[in-house]
Parts: C-alpha cells; structure tokens; sequence
C-alpha cells in the first residue's frame, strides 16, 4: 500500500492510516488472496487517493468479472472533508471486488471430466503418443541447436518451449491455470518416474535447469 504525504494534513495523516490498517484486516481475513492499496498514481488520475482492492483470479470469467471494479478515488482538495470516509471506502472497494467474483461465471466444463470409460483410455493413450511425439521432435531439435548453448540451458529453452505449447493446448481444452499447474505438477512426477525407469528420452542433455 503506497500513500502520499505531502497534500495531507495531519487529519488525513490519520485517516489514512485507520484506512491501511483496515485494508490489511481486509487481506489478513479474505478466504482468497485479496490485495488492498492505497495509491497516489494510479492509470490517469494524478491528483487525488486511490483505493483499489484486487483478487487473484483463477479463471478468465473471474479476471473480466474484475475489470473496473474495486476502484474508489478521493481527490487530494476533498480529501480533509472525506478523511472520515476512508475506512468506509476500503471496505466498498473490498465488497466491490468480492461481489464481482462471486457473480463471475463458472468456467466452462473442460471435457475430460465428463468422459467415459472408453473415452479416458483413448485419452490416456493419446497422452502418451504426445508425449513420446513432442520428446522426438524436442530431441531433433537439440541436436540442430543445442551444440551453441550450455546442456543446462537448452534444457531449460526445451523446458519454456513445452510450457508454451502446454500452455496452447490447455487454452484450447478450457483448462483454467490452477488445472495446468495441478497437471503439471502430476507431469513432473510421471517424468521422475519413467527416468527411474530407464525411459529417457531426452538423456543427452541433463535437465537440471
């Protein structure tokens, strides 16, 4: 939280700090991680106190659902008359922001959770021959280009280039990014366990990046 001192007066000093105070009660207590700030620069309003409450979104409809919301501005030649109204603000800015994503649409349902028995083991296979698929092609590449670079930092741009395309494929599929991260994580532990097994790939390079 960020304020500015110089167009207040030791009224507004106070009123501020009852405001910043009641933002990290805000934060300290929301069930999702809410962020409150107290701005004097704020897009292009320059010349007056700006509230503004935020919410990590987890899908796109909750980030739209935000867009302009949370939002309260005092200016600086009210701000002695409204230093009573600080607190108050803090708490519509907060309210403001929570209404918004609870009335945010649900993402739409990705497909695998609704798939049947025959589809997830068409599913699981097709999984597998991606994978298998992007290693080969991951492979040839490396050994085109890898030659230039440290084997820890081709690791690593194979790494960003897999994200990217995971990152593709997921939008595509509407997973939201806890999914991807959920999956990822369960991919990291399936790669741990098939170099266990013997099974790399990618073994002319170690990818400890």
């Amino acid at each position: 939280m960020d304020q500015s001192s110089s167009a207040a007066s030791p009224k507004a000093e106070l009123a501020l700090a009852a405001a910043m105070e009641r933002a990290a009660y805000h934060m300290a207590n929301s069930t999702r991680r809410l962020r409150v700030r107290l701005i004097t620069d704020f897009a292009d309003v320059r010349d007056g106190l700006v509230i503004k409450a935020t919410i990590a979104a987890k899908t796109g409809p909750e980030l739209e659902a935000m867009q302009g919301r949370g939002l309260r501005v005092v200016p600086w030649a009210e701000l002695d008359a409204r230093a009573g109204e600080l607190v108050t603000l803090v708490d519509d800015a907060v309210a403001d922001i929570e209404a918004a994503i609870s009335a945010a649409p649900l993402p739409p349902r990705r497909p695998s959770l609704s798939a049947d028995d025959l589809a997830t083991l068409a599913y699981e296979k097709l999984a597998d021959e991606a994978y298998e698929a992007m290693t080969k092609a991951a492979s040839e590449t490396l050994n085109q280009s890898a030659p230039a670079i440290s084997s820890s930092l081709a690791a690593e741009a194979v790494a960003i280039g897999a994200l990217r395309v995971a990152a593709l494929a997921g939008h595509g599929a509407r997973l939201e990014s806890d999914d991807l991260k959920r999956s990822l994580g369960q991919a990291i532990s399936d790669v741990r366990q098939r170099a266990t097994d013997g099974d790399r790939p990618l073994e002319k390079i170690r990818f400890d990046a």
